[in-house]
């Protein structure tokens, strides 16, 4: 049931068959249109769709931007931390050389050479790396990121040796 009213005499009409294109005013006989064929349209903006997918994509882009400069930032104060380290150890070793000619056991020397030895090897690796990963584009760098990941989560995961661990 349809409820209308009549354009000639205002009536307010009821009408059953909801079907038809067209009914009669039962009071002044004028005919009603039921369906004035108008189409509706749905405009969609394609400009603006794809101004806004472009933006999404900015900020996902800015996003991952600043987690890569995060992530260099962590890693330029790790390097400074191991330079500091390597100086230190260095230091030592210099300080070791000289005691040993005021009557410093022999054997302190090669303990502090290893340990300088090693520190320096790691360090050259690790700023290896660093380098190589800071030309990668980002989303090698971020596959490679997750790589490394699983590998230190696997690495976290084995008992380690009396060997392995670090005895200074």
């Amino acid at each position: 049931m349809r409820e209308c009213v009549c354009p000639n005499c205002n009536a307010n009409l009821s009408i059953h068959d909801t079907n038809r294109d067209f009914a009669f005013c039962e009071f002044c006989g004028a005919k009603i249109m039921l369906d004035d064929y108008r189409i509706t349209q749905h405009i969609i903006n394609e400009a603006q769709l794809r101004r806004v997918e472009v933006e999404q994509e900015n900020l996902k882009f800015k996003a991952l931007q600043s987690q890569r400069f995060e992530i260099l930032a962590r890693w330029d104060a790790e390097q400074a931390k191991e330079e500091f380290e390597i100086a230190k150890a260095k230091k030592n070793f210099i300080t070791c050389c000289c005691l040993l000619f005021l009557a410093y056991p022999i054997f302190a020397i090669p303990f502090f050479a290893v340990k300088y030895d090693n520190l320096k090897k790691n360090y050259e690796s690790k700023k290896k790396h660093r380098d190589y990963m800071r030309t990668l584009p980002l989303d090698k760098f971020f596959q490679q990121m997750e790589v490394e990941w699983q590998k230190y989560k696997e690495d976290e995961e084995k008992p380690k040796s009396f060997l392995q661990k670090k005895l200074w």
